[in-house]
């Protein structure tokens, strides 16, 4: 737990952003929104914010080697103002994948990212 962050050849923090992606039949064409996820690396609790008007269906946090080791569905997953709180005080130190899907009123999103967990 030194504090490292994961960064592109820029510089950029990798671990604070997530690719949100519209899918669907229906529109064929993907929307893309950035979405931060922070703080990073975490202790417990993590904020995600989300496009408006999008609500998380689920969560679900992979390890290392692909193992699905925690899930989230809407009732566990509290959203304030675009914002979703997940509590990932349970995991192990490690370095961990986030896959997130939500819904709006114009369709699916999903997204993913990688996070710290000291």
């Amino acid at each position: 737990a030194n504090g490292s962050k994961l960064s592109d050849i820029n510089g950029n923090h990798l671990s604070n952003i997530i690719l949100f992606q519209k899918i669907g039949a229906a529109n064929k064409q993907s929307a893309r929104d950035v979405l931060r996820v922070y703080p990073n690396p975490t202790s417990g609790m993590v904020q995600v914010d989300l496009p408006a008007g999008v609500a998380v269906e689920s969560a679900s946090i992979f390890d290392a080697l692909g193992r699905r080791v925690l899930v989230f569905d809407a009732r566990d997953v509290e959203v304030n103002n675009s914002r979703a709180e997940l509590d990932l005080s349970t995991l192990e130190a490690g370095t961990y994948r986030m896959e997130l899907k939500g819904l709006s009123e114009t369709g699916c999103y999903q997204g993913q990212s990688l996070f710290v967990k000291e």
